[in-house]
């Protein structure tokens, strides 16, 4: 498949907006080019994404020039850099975001791990799981979308390694995370209601306490049904700081399966039948974003 569009299609004029970070034309190209490549082709295989460019199949070094665009040798005057693109993503998202005329606006976070089994000199590599739970070389990935009935948008994305001389704990991944996100998305929170959709792996107090002092809600799956976030020592005095929270535990049953019940945890009043379906609702549009997760995570 190859992309040529005659017009200035919707992909082109999404791109346009990362012109200021590009610091040359010939950069620019590349980068649309690539960006378009990657799309048609479905990898990050750099043959494969030259390719399936019209631009870039044209000459013999076409999957050079993505290689240099990649490991930044072409990009000396521009700020192409992952933290760069990602502040540029953040803030088309919170532009597209702002338009939607809903008052709801749902934050799904998501965390995955880019397998790179036969890895060797690529930096920082750090054991993860492969799909038969072996250990394999590869990377964490956090990823954040926005999303509302008719638009979603990419509010955080950060790829981490546990053996990188920067790296703190995930724990504090997690954070910088939620506070990125919810400091990004301040001006929407005036005439918006946020409320954090998570999976049973951010099943975590700290995380949900962040995400209340933010003002925001949360739905979240419940994994650890034992867990003991307080005590009391000898004496009867509880170890620990206490925060009050009201919130509701919704069960959900799935019929026809020999499946154990979900138990998703949440701050909104779940007092009738429709409130519990809200809440179930809510939480299932996680499946709709999982093509998108998929699609930022290399295999």
């Amino acid at each position: 498949m190859e992309w040529n569009s005659p017009w200035e299609d919707p992909l082109t004029s999404y791109v346009k907006q990362f012109d200021g970070l590009i610091g040359d034309q010939r950069t620019s190209k590349t980068f649309g080019e690539t960006i378009k490549g990657i799309i048609a082709a479905g990898s990050l295989i750099c043959q494969q994404i030259a390719a399936h460019s019209a631009e870039l199949s044209k000459g013999k070094k076409g999957s050079q020039r993505v290689i240099r665009l990649a490991t930044g040798e072409s990009t000396q005057r521009s700020e192409l850099d992952a933290e760069h693109l990602t502040k540029r993503l953040r803030e088309v998202a919170v532009e597209q975001l702002a338009q939607a005329p809903e008052e709801e606006l749902w934050l799904i976070a998501e965390s995955s791990d880019p397998r790179k089994p036969y890895a060797e000199v690529m930096e920082y590599l750090m054991p993860v799981r492969d799909l038969d739970e072996q250990l394999v070389p590869g990377y964490r990935t956090l990823n954040v979308i926005g999303l509302t009935p008719g638009r979603r948008g990419l509010l955080y994305h950060r790829l981490f390694s546990s053996h990188a001389p920067d790296f703190v704990s995930e724990p504090a991944e997690v954070q910088q995370a939620l506070s990125t996100v919810s400091q990004a998305l301040t001006p929407l929170k005036a005439h918006k209601t946020v409320t954090w959709l998570l999976d049973s792996g951010f099943d975590d107090i700290a995380v949900w306490r962040t995400i209340w002092e933010q003002h925001e809600h949360v739905v979240s799956r419940i994994y650890h049904t034992d867990r003991t976030v307080a005590f009391q020592d000898r004496q009867g005095q509880w170890q620990g700081k206490l925060v009050s929270r009201d919130v509701w535990l919704v069960e959900v049953r799935v019929l026809g399966v020999d499946w154990e019940p979900w138990l998703l945890l949440t701050d909104w009043p779940v007092t009738d039948a429709p409130s519990a379906v809200r809440i179930f609702t809510m939480y299932r549009r996680r499946w709709s974003v999982e093509d998108s997760f998929k699609f930022l995570k290399p295999a």
